[in-house]
Order: C-alpha cells, then structure tokens, then sequence
C-alpha cells in the first residue's frame, strides 16, 4: 500500500496527464488531423521496420502525409466558415399553429355513454373553475419526435404525448 503522500503525486501525476491528452485531443480533432497522424504513425512504423530505405515506399508515405495535411487544411477552413452545415437540421421544436392545439384522430371505437337517470338536487353550490394560468398556450410540434407536443403558456411548457384517444400530458417544466 501505497503511503498518503505518494497516492497525492501519482493522483495529481495522472490528472496532469489525462489534462495534457485531453488538450492534445481536442487540437487534433479541431483541426481534422486524426488522418495525418494516422499516416505518420504508420510512417514511423515503416521506419522502425528498415522498410523505409525503398525509394518507393518513402514517396509513398510522403504523398500520403501531405494528400492528408491538404485535406485537413481544407476540412478546418470549412468548419471556421460554416460551410456545408445543413442548416435544415436545426434542434428544437417547431411552431405548428398558433393558439390552437394540434388536431388529434378520433378513436375508431367510442363508447357511448349509458343513460342515467337524472336527480335533480335541491341546492347546488356553484365551482369556480381552476384556472393554472391567464394566457393560452401556443403549441409546437417537437422535431424528430412527430408523437410529442409542447404547448407553452407565460409561465411554464408542457409537453404531451399524442395518443389516439387525445393528448396525454407527460410533464410540466416551470420557467424561471
């Protein structure tokens, strides 16, 4: 078992390792040069191996070093100009109609309620109806997920499952 002092450096040894792969990581990957790399490793292996003294093979490793430099120069000034981004998969949801909820398809098979007699009672105290909030929501159709709605009202979004029998709400988020 290791003392506690030396468990601190080894602990803080391997996080500035991971940092420094993580960095090294991320710059390879921003700038697309996970092919070029993939070629100077195999370079370097040809090397070690005494293959590399053929005029042939270093040409080759050569052309395919800058053929996978060019393409990753031309794969990152894409990526800083935004070229090429479909700007039709956007995230979200979309709007389907204002102020009205979506329309859902009738069950095909609806009961018809039974006939009961009618009491009439001699006092009814009148309900005041519960009212979550003042505004009407505006409904919006989740993209990529065409069996969700999210109606929005000015304080909070609810989100429901479009079911044959109607709309299930699935939760409430609050806003802030």
């Amino acid at each position: 078992m290791l003392p506690v002092r030396n468990r601190l450096i080894f602990g803080m040894l391997k996080r500035i390792i991971v940092t420094i792969f993580k960095g090294v990581y991320s710059v390879i990957a921003f700038f697309n040069l996970q092919l070029a790399l993939f070629v100077f490793i195999g370079a370097l292996i040809v090397y070690f191996t005494g293959a590399m003294q053929n005029p042939a093979v270093k040409l080759a490793f050569d052309i395919a070093f800058i053929f996978s430099v060019v393409i990753a120069i031309i794969l990152t000034i894409r990526k800083l100009l935004g070229i090429g981004k479909n700007p039709k998969k956007s995230k979200g949801v979309q709007i389907v109609e204002e102020n009205t909820p979506p329309q859902v398809a009738q069950p095909v098979y609806v009961a018809q309620p039974v006939a009961q007699p009618m009491v009439q009672p001699t006092y009814v105290q009148p309900v005041q109806p519960v009212v979550q909030s003042p505004s009407t929501p505006t409904y919006y159709r989740v993209k990529g997920k065409d069996n969700y709605v999210m109606a929005e009202y000015s304080d909070r979004y609810e989100l429901f499952s479009v079911t044959p029998n109607g709309l299930k709400k699935v939760r409430t988020d609050y806003k802030n």
